[in-house]
């Protein structure tokens, strides 16, 4: 769990540390295939990004866990979907946080698209981060950019 935080902070910064090397346009176009939609219960419930060709997806820990168990029991039934996708896939969580909000989860598939990562130590304080995400209700992708506004590994 202690290396959970760390990936979720590097899978964000989609662009590498200098925000002129890769303009949003490109970086939305090389990576939007990556996002995914997550379904607990047959229920929307928000998205997540696959961060590996076999199908690893980081995502928030309130998305794969039940209120009722206070976020710390994943939902019994948990599908992906993603973008373009015809089906969903059934997904297993691998590892979970509730202190940082982080969870990976793992979905069987031969050859996934993936995010391109950033190179966390070149990343500082102002550089600019990319997310792709879904708006509530929409079938499409959504880029936004943000600041850095630390660096630093929680740990649990």
């Amino acid at each position: 769990m202690r290396i959970l935080a760390a990936i979720v902070i590097v899978s964000f910064l989609v662009s590498p540390a200098k925000p002129t090397a890769m303009s949003p346009d490109r970086i939305f176009s090389e990576n939007r295939n990556s996002v995914v939609r997550i379904f607990t219960n047959g229920v929307l419930n928000g998205c997540g990004f696959v961060v590996s060709e076999d199908g690893l997806i980081v995502t928030a820990n309130h998305v794969v866990t039940t209120e009722e168990s206070e976020l710390s029991e994943p939902f019994s039934r948990i599908e992906v979907q993603q973008v373009g996708g015809s089906h969903p896939h059934y997904a297993t969580v691998i590892d979970h946080s509730r202190v940082s909000d982080t969870a990976l989860l793992q979905i069987h598939v031969a050859k996934s698209p993936h995010v391109s990562l950033g190179d966390l130590s070149k990343t500082k304080p102002f550089d600019t981060a990319t997310l792709i995400t879904f708006w509530p209700g929409s079938d499409v992708p959504l880029l936004l950019n943000g600041i850095v506004s630390g660096i630093g590994v929680q740990k649990v």
